[in-house]
């Protein structure tokens, strides 16, 4: 079937379009496989326009779909109907090449687990998508908590270090079991604690805190304790993740 008698096929299925995306494998078995300067240019040119997607690992293919590159290839990717998303699989063809891509190739997207989130990278390209060997490390390392430690507690909480997780949004766990407590104590050891809180366990538990430290460890390195006596540090970060945590 040649392209422009796919296309006219799929364009009236209309729950064939809302539920499918159309993807090329951007190698020999794909668009690589038609020459430019071939009778066949017009022809990988239009499959190029009519898919969503591209199959390929390759960071300079990717650089390219994207519209990193010189202003040449900015035109010519405008002429294609990019930015196009660039995906990756295993390509496995044999058991022992599962989840195993060549050069550690694993592909990363930042989305729901639906055909909705699927979609999404058809608008975020650049954000959505990564292939490498590990996610993509999106943060600010000096901004980023790696591990609370609260000591001379007085039998009042654990002194072993808490490692956090970098993405942490939200602290889970039963009632009385101490969420509020841990949010604000890592709060305060930051500088971004409400002190005109009343009701806070910081204020309530005063009495019986008041010699307590807060070490925070970031993920650049350094390292940060605070006395609750001694009032909080000031404030020489962005603490506005902190600040929804309490």
């Amino acid at each position: 079937m040649l392209p422009g008698e796919f296309r006219d096929w799929y364009q009236p299925e209309h729950w064939l379009r809302a539920n499918s995306l159309i993807a090329v494998s951007a190698g020999e078995d794909g668009l690589s496989g038609f020459r430019r300067d071939c009778a066949w240019t017009a022809h990988r040119d239009e499959i190029t326009r009519f898919s969503k997607i591209i199959f390929s690992g390759r960071s300079g293919e990717r650089d390219f779909w994207l519209g990193i590159g010189s202003n040449l290839d900015r035109e010519t990717l405008r002429s294609l109907g990019g930015p196009k998303p660039c995906v990756h699989g295993s390509d496995a063809h044999a058991l022992e090449k599962l989840f195993r891509p060549d050069g550690d190739r694993f592909c990363w997207i930042k989305a729901d687990t639906t055909f909705e989130g699927l979609w999404q990278i058809l608008y975020e390209p650049d954000d959505r998508v990564h292939i490498g060997p590990t996610p993509p490390t999106y943060h600010d390392q000096a901004r980023v908590i790696r591990s609370v430690r609260l000591s001379n507690t007085f039998g009042w909480f654990d002194e072993t270090p808490l490692p956090l997780n970098p993405s942490l949004v939200s602290i889970v766990g039963q009632k009385g079991s101490g969420k509020s407590a841990l949010a604000e104590l890592i709060a305060y050891g930051a500088g971004s604690w409400n002190v005109d809180d009343p009701a806070s366990f910081i204020q309530r538990a005063n009495l019986h805190i008041g010699d307590l430290n807060v070490t925070l460890e970031w993920a650049d390195g350094a390292q940060q304790t605070t006395k609750m006596s001694d009032g909080q540090p000031n404030e020489s970060k962005d603490y506005a993740t902190l600040q929804k945590l309490v």
